[in-house]
């Protein structure tokens, strides 16, 4: 294959008289019978070609400037290209530093005079045989009427890479590639295997591994994933089918998908019964379960907002997503043009459809400006609006967002949500991801240079249109349950400083999040960065739960408080979090719960109660092994991750939900899990007593991340918290030396993501001579809040 494109390139650049190559006459001669021959070759420093980035080298090539913008390196406009085939060549090095093997050194791509790729080719790193020295590369595309174009080399802004010279000529049709290669090497066509379709079948597939092994680069591990998923999804709605090991190695498991299949398949787990079938590729997937999908959604990576609105679309009509392309070697052509396929239509094309003027697509609704907002409005307007997604149901999930939208090098497709989708488009969930900062321009969307200073940020008045939709939808089905929203701020890619200096900060931006989606009555199911990744959670949603749980700690009040005479007493709990969400939960426990220091001390396990939607696999793992030392209580912030002050806000009150609603619903909660304490509730301030007395109701005690001043509320015990940083000293700053007859302390110690042995380390240095001053007693959550409560009686 090398040699036959380094034969090609030579073609090319001897016709167009550059030295070290024989000039060939036979390659052009049917092409000038009908237009004559076309052929220009343009060194990178000539003055017509123009560049958006990158500096001249020392030898007069152009090269990247790391730390510097993406753009396009080289670009030129050619003359008026004719219909027939054309080859397109660069002649490129990459340096010392370029080593990641998938990753795209630069982008060649050829466009017509509407800006639509022709052809394009994306170069990689593997692809270079060595470092520092120049290397030619080619691709062939077809012309199908006569257009202006440019020929561009594109930068994306990784990889060092420098351009040399870089030319296009004319050929004859018959020179045309097979461009289904791409897409049938992807899908896997060329993979045998004979896997016949059985209702009683668990059928497996390594979705990890073939992106690793089959993908050529980013872009199509995400497209792959991105296509699986949602297949799982639909394959998954009414039964378990389909299991896919997605999430990496990381600090809790090498394999977290294994784990739990190897649990669930165990005698007596929910699986045991499933004779497990391994699938080799994504093109037996799609015809082993032909009968759960009706067509193809094709979204466009120009708008990188419209792979949520496709996945609306997919989750309502039973499609599969596939990324909008005009060159013929893309899986987009593929699908459209494979008799594989000939049943299954393309029944939503989002490619183009969005300009930012006008009215929006397939709507009288005019555009917003914004190409981003106006795809969304879309998918409101198709399928929020006519009721045909979940009334209770939300995917909060980062939409295709890179760096830009010609080759977005995707840096950690395990926290972009992939994996995540299957549950959401089994429940035919509602997507969508915009910016809840009411008055901060988001660093996504080009089309955004303004604020309203009446209605805030184009992004904010879409959140909020797409929420207040949501809200009524739901309280006209049930207006006794909350919205359950399924994400989280994507603040490692987009929005805030991390990426932005002139944003707000992360938790500035989770706060205003939860606060957001809180007014609008919907809690947050939090699959935060790092350990967003969770696969199979569609297979979970069908795990047969108990009616009801009990924990196995004894509930009663197990010591006194010190008397009179006594030294007081600084009395821990000790909070194992945050789970308040499914996949920090199904990624943890693998670790968490199976390390040989559980038990030793008590402990109290947090999940956030409708988590158990997606993990009640987990939970009943927990609950069932549970030993006298592990306890219970709700995670952040009862049920589910929403701000209860948003109930009480006279701004908000009587929107959607209210207090009342929310005690009650929390209340059916906590006595199926036999929780009697929320072991965190995270608020923007101080909460007001009306919060604190709604709590009242389905819980004794809870610890808060701001201390509550209030009056005291009958029926419940209020205590601070305290993040453990890794540092003992650190810890033990926050108390003071007891004394005799001081009054006892109590103070809540959260642990995040912190495993067993790693918190009994700090027990027996709190239980050591050196702290005996502070007469640290580390108790159960009963113990803790009874003798609390027995203090603030006297």
């Amino acid at each position: 294959m090398r040699k036959a494109l380094a034969i090609a390139m030579c073609v090319l650049f001897a016709c167009c008289g550059l030295a070290g190559c024989t000039k060939t006459e036979t390659e052009i001669k049917d092409v000038e019978n009908t237009y004559g021959a076309y052929s220009k070759v343009w060194t990178a420093a000539d003055s017509e070609v123009k560049h958006e980035t990158g500096d001249l080298a020392i030898d007069d090539g152009w090269g990247a400037v790391l730390d510097t913008n993406e753009g396009a390196l080289c670009s030129v406009e050619t003359a008026e290209l004719h219909p027939t085939a054309y080859t397109a060549a660069a002649r490129l090095l990459i340096n010392e530093r370029s080593t990641s093997s998938k990753a795209v050194a630069c982008v060649l791509r050829v466009l017509d005079g509407d800006g639509r790729e022709l052809g394009r080719r994306n170069i990689r790193i593997n692809e270079f045989e060595e470092k520092l020295t120049y290397q030619d590369f080619t691709f062939t595309f077809p012309v199908e009427k006569t257009t202006e174009a440019t020929f561009e080399i594109y930068w994306p802004g990784t990889n060092y890479v420098r351009v040399s010279e870089f030319g296009i000529m004319s050929k004859t049709n018959a020179s045309l590639p097979d461009f289904s290669v791409t897409g049938a090497s992807l899908l896997g066509a060329d993979i045998e295997e004979t896997v016949e379709y059985n209702e009683s079948s668990l059928y497996f597939f390594d979705l990890y591994n073939y992106m690793v092994t089959r993908a050529a680069d980013a872009e199509e591990q995400y497209d792959i994933a991105n296509l699986i998923c949602m297949l799982q999804g639909l394959v998954n709605r009414n039964g378990e089918r389909l299991f896919v090991r997605f999430v990496a190695a990381n600090n809790f498991s090498d394999d977290v998908d294994g784990f739990w299949l190897n649990y669930l398949t165990q005698d007596g787990q929910f699986l045991a019964d499933k004779e497990v079938v391994t699938v080799q590729s994504p093109m037996t997937l799609l015809t082993l379960f032909k009968d759960y999908y009706k067509g193809f959604a094709a979204w466009d990576p120009a708008v990188p907002a419209t792979v949520n609105a496709v996945a609306t679309a997919c989750g309502a009509d039973d499609l599969l997503p596939v990324r909008y392309s005009t060159v013929r070697n893309s899986l987009y052509w593929y699908i459209n043009n494979n008799d594989a396929f000939a049943d299954k239509e393309m029944k939503v094309d989002l490619g183009e459809k969005f300009t930012g003027d006008g009215t929006i697509y397939e709507t009288e609704i005019p555009s917003t400006g914004s190409r981003k907002n106006d795809a969304y409005l879309w998918a409101k307007a198709k399928y929020l609006d006519t009721r045909k997604t979940n009334s209770h149901l939300v995917a909060y999930h980062v939409d295709a967002y890179g760096s830009n939208t010609v080759f977005a090098a995707y840096s950690d497709l395990q926290n972009m949500y992939l994996s995540n989708r299957d549950y959401y488009i089994a429940n035919k969930a509602f997507f969508f991801d915009l910016s809840p900062m009411e008055f901060e321009i988001p660093d996504d969307d080009p089309d955004q240079q303004y604020i309203d200073t009446d209605n805030g940020t184009i992004d904010y008045a879409t959140f909020t249109a797409i929420m207040r939709e949501q809200a009524a939808y739901a309280e006209s089905v049930d207006a006794s349950k909350p919205i359950d929203v399924g994400g989280f701020t994507p603040w490692h890619l987009k929005y805030t400083r991390f990426t932005n200096p002139v944003a707000s900060g992360e938790v500035a931006y989770e706060w205003e999040t939860a606060w957001l989606f809180s007014i609008f009555n919907a809690y947050i199911n939090a699959d935060a960065p790092s350990y967003t990744a969770m696969a199979n959670a569609s297979v979970y949603q069908h795990f047969p739960m108990k009616d009801s749980y009990t924990q196995a700690g004894d509930k009663t009040v197990k010591e006194s408080l010190p008397g009179a005479g006594e030294q007081g007493a600084n009395y821990l709990l000790f909070y194992m979090g945050d789970f308040d969400a499914s996949a920090w939960l199904n990624t943890a426990m693998t670790k968490l719960w199976t390390d040989p220091k559980r038990g030793e001390i008590p402990l109290c396990w947090t999940f956030s109660l409708d988590i158990a939607k997606r993990a009640g696999h987990v939970v009943d793992m927990m609950y069932s092994t549970a030993t006298e030392n592990d306890y219970f209580v709700a995670g952040d912030n009862g049920v589910g991750y929403l701000n209860p002050m948003a109930f009480a806000n006279s701004l908000h009150e009587g929107i959607y939900g209210d207090l009342d609603s929310w005690a009650a619903y929390n209340k059916q909660a906590y006595e199926r899990f036999d929780i009697d304490y929320t072991g965190f509730v995270v608020t923007r301030a101080s909460m007001p007593k009306e919060v604190v007395e709604c709590y009242a109701k389905f819980c004794d005690g809870m610890a808060t991340n701001y201390p509550y001043n209030g009056e005291a509320v009958d029926g419940i015990q209020t205590v601070s918290s305290i993040d453990y940083s890794g540092s003992v000293e650190d810890l033990v700053k926050n108390f003071a030396v007891k004394q005799t007859g001081d009054e006892s302390t109590f103070r809540n110690i959260r642990f995040i993501l912190r495993d067993p042995t790693n918190v009994i380390e700090l027990y027996e240095k709190l239980m050591s001579d050196e702290y005996k001053d502070y007469n640290f007693r580390v108790v159960d959550p009963y113990t803790f809040y009874g003798l609390m409560a027995q203090q603030n009686a006297q």
